[in-house]
């Protein structure tokens, strides 16, 4: 429960691990600011990841290469934020429908990312 924030990050991390991830317990990413497995779910699948939802949680299958693709964000800042950096390991970046939301809780997040990728 302590990083349920972090999950979404922790989800497009794990899609490139050598093993699958399962992530249960998580039924609180339903009722945070979007439904956050969902929000996971759908947008890893659209980047090509094998990926089974679970009422609370997911299922992360690995080893298919990711791709760019247009992501919906649901408004929500940590959503927006995972798959911002899902793009970097993709050849081109993702195209975020709201990357304001960003701004929610780190309007910095963008400037400081570019700062450190260069």
């Amino acid at each position: 429960p302590s990083i349920i924030d972090e999950l979404p990050v922790v989800a497009v991390i794990a899609s490139q691990a050598d093993s699958p991830t399962t992530v249960c317990g998580a039924e609180e990413l339903r009722v945070k600011e979007s439904d956050r497995i969902n929000a996971v779910c759908l947008n890893l699948s659209n980047m090509g990841c094998e990926i089974i939802e679970k009422q609370d949680g997911f299922i992360i299958n690995p080893g298919s290469r990711l791709h760019h693709t247009n992501i919906r964000t649901f408004g929500d800042h940590r959503i927006a934020m995972a798959f911002t950096m899902a793009g970097y390991i993709t050849p081109e970046r993702n195209i975020l429908d709201d990357e304001e939301c960003i701004d929610i809780s780190f309007p910095e997040f963008n400037s400081i990312l570019k700062s450190i990728l260069k």
